[in-house]
């Protein structure tokens, strides 16, 4: 069973945690488990086994992920066969437990080979859009299978990351969240709670859909505890029904959920186990007092046992034939918004490197999501604009007319059409598109605004300055930049 853990927050104590079930299932239940460390940041799980970077000695995920790409790029054509998958080099071994149990690590990477310039340099758009990486990482988990452990704690880098889509959705079957009391983790980890859940590759079936919710770090001597605690329920019970369907048959139904599951695994603060890396569990066994610290980890630890023994969390195997990369698409499309947005910004500032740059980025993920979807309305739209930043407006056209054949009552695409042959230097069939939009949308501001547009930038002044009189109040909620074009629009009617 795989098992990732995040935090939105650095600072929850998710490494804490999540070294310290694994030694709990080590030397208590015999387990075997393996530490996959994907903070590649600020990697630290073998520090809780004491170890410094320089006595891992192994290369770890970045030199896989590297490995794929040199030979991704070296050859057109690439067979399984060629690719470099997990192996006993890349393991370390971290503790065993003299009875079956074991604790293997694969780190973030070799911290002896310039780590740190190889990550700032490795590009992970290329990795995931141009050479099949999530593929690649499909394979590593698949591979990982034949090592036979019980469990595989994956430990995620905190906030967004552009591999975050791979430590919290493609790798994982199970998600333990750490959430702090305040409202910016409370905040930033619904969201990511709520991508993961609307994500194609939970929604088509590819993995459960199991996420475990911990309020962690509330001291509960402090004046607003009760506040924060009746916070976190309300917020993330939603995630206790699904999490609690597999325990039907053990009576669960008869007790009050989210109390239960509040009491079994809220960490509170502890400034004892605040400073340091911590393990708790090893060697010997001992008795674990009900009102210790060390027994909310061990609750933790036993309810992902019950999920892995009654068999409700099971490893699916991807036929990419029938999915090619479909659950990349909203990481995807992200990404490319985002350059893009910079690329428009670029351009208001006159940068016109970077605004190519980051227009030629975007561009390439736009056409990779389409790669795996050509019918991705969004897709079409965002790579239209893209060629629209680049004066390629042949191309943008054939875009957004694409994005109408999919959708034709989409005000977006004709406005993005009319735009296009606005740019064009088409004033007479922008004109045309614009009118017929008008006549669909006969309330939208934009479409008006968009008209009036043209109509001063077309030549009919008169026209233009007429319908931006009508709609002024209106215009005056616009951005500056806007504004400033039919201020300066104006000022030209009145200087001839």
């Amino acid at each position: 069973m795989n098992i990732s853990f995040y935090s939105y927050k650095g600072g929850a104590g998710r490494t804490q945690l999540c070294a310290n079930i694994a030694a709990y299932l080590c030397f208590y239940k015999q387990r075997k488990i393996l530490l996959w460390d994907w903070d590649f940041e600020a990697p630290g799980l073998h520090r809780y086994f004491g170890l410094a970077e320089n006595e891992v000695k192994v290369n770890g995920t970045l030199e896989l992920l590297e490995n794929h790409l040199r030979i991704m790029r070296s050859k057109e054509e690439v067979s399984k066969e060629d690719l470099k998958t997990i192996g006993s080099d890349n393991i370390k071994p971290l503790a065993k437990s003299g009875k079956g149990g074991q604790i293997d690590l694969i780190p973030a990477g070799n911290y002896l080979k310039d780590y740190s310039v190889r990550l700032s340099e490795f590009n992970w758009a290329e990795f995931l859009l141009d050479y099949d990486g999530a593929i690649f990482v499909e394979e590593l988990k698949k591979r990982l299978k034949d090592f036979d452990y019980d469990y595989i704690f994956i430990d995620s880098r905190p906030g967004s990351s552009d591999y975050l889509g791979i430590s919290n959705v493609l790798l994982p079957d199970v998600n333990i969240i750490l959430i702090s009391p305040n409202d910016q983790n409370f905040h930033g980890s619904l969201t990511i709670i709520n991508q993961i859940l609307q994500h194609n590759y939970v929604k088509k079936g590819y993995r459960d859909n199991y996420i475990i919710p911990i309020l962690s770090r509330l001291d509960v001597n402090h004046h607003e505890a009760e506040k924060w605690t009746r916070k976190f329920l309300d917020t993330f019970s939603f995630l206790l029904a699904n999490l609690f369907q597999p325990f039907k048959e053990m009576n669960y139904q008869e007790i009050d959920i989210e109390n239960y599951f509040f009491e079994k695994t809220f960490l509170p603060y502890n400034y004892s186990i605040s400073a340091g890396e911590n393990l708790f569990f090893g060697g010997e066994r001992e008795n674990i007092s009900p009102v210790s610290f060390k027994r909310i980890f061990a609750n933790i630890a036993e309810f992902l046992e019950d999920l892995r023994l009654l068999g409700m969390v099971q490893f699916k195997e991807l036929n990419f034939s029938q999915f090619p990369l479909k659950f990349l698409s909203n990481i995807s499309m992200e990404q490319g918004k985002k350059l893009l947005e910079k690329a428009e910004e670029a351009t208001v500032n006159n940068n016109v490197d970077t605004a190519n740059n980051n227009y030629k980025e975007a561009i390439q993920v736009f056409k990779n999501v389409l790669r795996s979807d050509s019918n991705n309305f969004d897709g079409l739209i965002n790579l239209g604009k893209a060629y629209l930043g680049q004066k390629r407006y042949i191309k943008a056209k054939g875009n957004f007319i694409k994005a109408l054949n999919i959708n034709e009552n989409s005000e977006t695409a004709w406005i993005q059409l009319s735009n296009c042959l606005f740019e064009m230097g088409d004033f007479r069939e922008a004109e045309k598109i614009i009118k017929k939009t008008l006549e669909k949308y006969p309330k939208s501001k934009d479409v008006k605004y968009f008209q009036a547009r043209i109509l001063l930038e077309g030549g009919k002044k008169n026209a233009g300055l007429q319908l931006f009189n009508e709609m002024q109040s209106d215009l005056m909620k616009k951005g500056e930049s806007e504004q400033q074009f039919f201020f300066n629009e104006i000022k030209d009617l009145d200087d001839n």
